[in-house]
């Protein structure tokens, strides 16, 4: 039996694509309110293409968007950055049964890590919006690691602050290359939230359990629990 989850953010227990549509809502509106409906349609479309699911650079996203899109004024890459800084953070939503099963794996003892690749004030400020950080008894950015997934050293430095070992904990993540392999090269057993990414077979890595929703996983640690005693 497991000792500890660790869990990735993004996709995972928030809603990233939710969060950054409620974003683009906010940034159509600051700099292109006076397009037609289906011409803001369109650029939002555009955005998320390019944006990547946030896999690709803010300061590459915003390149590219000033030199596509046709602007009243172009702004300069400093105002799009912290016009994102200042308003993507308020704009978090959580995936749904977050909540509860946060409280579920509290309640039954279980130690909770976080490890999620981004910048400190943006993933920070999303973590603290959604009042999710008192769940976690580790939390590890990538920005202050110094280094980011899929490499194992952000997983191994989750597990010390966790004081667990690879095979007491589990990983949970939606990125097949990202969250399931890095933690599986460290030793984890890792479950998939099957959500944007698609699976990479050429990974030669396969997640214990592959999950939807959240509250599929309440299921899969109740069995085992039960399986354990």
């Amino acid at each position: 039996m497991h000792k500890g989850i660790i869990f990735d953010l993004d996709d995972t227990l928030l809603d990233r694509s939710e969060s950054f549509g409620k974003f683009l809502e906010l940034f159509m509106e600051q700099y292109f309110n006076s397009l037609p409906p289906s011409k803001k349609n369109q650029y939002i479309e555009i955005i998320k293409k390019i944006d990547n699911y946030g896999y690709t650079k803010k300061e590459e996203t915003f390149n590219q968007l000033r030199e596509t899109f046709t602007w009243e004024v172009k702004p300069e890459l400093d105002e799009l950055m912290e016009f994102y800084f200042i308003n993507y953070v308020q704009c978090a939503i959580l995936m749904e049964h977050t909540i509860e099963l946060l409280e579920f794996c509290k309640q039954n003892n279980y130690k909770l890590g976080l490890v999620t690749n981004g910048r400190n004030q943006i993933q920070y400020g999303k973590i603290d919006l959604l009042k999710i950080r008192d769940y976690f008894d580790a939390i590890v950015v990538s920005e202050e690691a110094g280094v980011k997934k899929p490499s194992q050293q952000i997983f191994q430095l989750a597990l010390a602050r966790l004081e667990l070992k690879p095979h007491e904990a589990i990983f949970v993540g939606d990125h097949p290359k990202n969250d399931i392999l890095g933690a599986s090269q460290v030793g984890m057993k890792t479950i998939w939230v099957d959500k944007n990414q698609k699976w990479d077979e050429s990974l030669n890595v396969i997640p214990v359990k592959t999950v939807k929703k959240l509250n599929e996983l309440i299921v899969i640690i109740k069995d085992e629990m039960y399986d354990g005693r």
